[in-house]
Parts: C-alpha cells; structure tokens; sequence
C-alpha cells in the first residue's frame, strides 16, 4: 500500500514502473529487494558525502547511470532521482541533488 512516501500528487506512493534497463535486465532484477535511488549521473555527483553515507548505511541501492527507460521517466516526471521503496512503491522524488537528503532522512535507520 502507500505506506511512508514524502506526500505529493502522483507518481509519489504510486507503484514504480518494471521497466527494461539498457543491458536488457527488468530493474527489478537489477536493484534487487532494497530500497533504491535512481539518480542522473550528474545529479549524483552533486550529492553530499555525508547523504551518500546514509544511503550506503542503509543498503540503498543507487543506480546513478539508471538508462533511458528510467532517464525518460524522470524526464517526464520533472525530477533527477527517485526513491523507491522495497515494495516498489515510490517513496519520494527529488528535483535538485540538494532534495536527495530529504529522500533520505525517510529511511528507516
């Protein structure tokens, strides 16, 4: 269900795509039963060091080159990165490298 999401319309607390990465892979596959931040590459190299330790702490999957299915859903969504939670409902979305520290102050450690 919509369980712990940031609040906002749609996508947030809606269930996150079952796209096909560029290797062919389902990105279910790909990122495995974790929570996980999918994050334009250059998004990431904005990201504070202090954020990346948290989201290594708990055991969130980045995928800071996600392809282009995931590149044009962010596109479409206006956002850089999206967290999706392990049930693949969508946490939250960020708009600037800035907002990935408040996708991560909702993670559970």
């Amino acid at each position: 269900g919509p369980g712990i999401h940031t609040g906002g319309p749609m996508p947030v607390a809606g269930v996150f795509d079952q796209p096909r990465l560029n290797d062919g892979q389902l990105l279910d596959e790909a990122i495995g039963s974790e929570f996980a931040l999918l994050i334009r590459d250059d998004a990431w190299l904005q990201v504070k060091a202090s954020v990346k330790d948290t989201l290594v702490r708990n055991q969130v999957r980045v995928m800071n080159q996600p392809g282009r299915a995931v590149g044009n859903w962010l596109s479409r969504h206006q956002c850089v990165a999206v967290m999706i939670r392990p049930d693949r409902y969508v946490l939250g979305l960020a708009t600037n490298a800035a907002q990935v520290a408040r996708l991560a102050d909702y993670l559970p450690g």
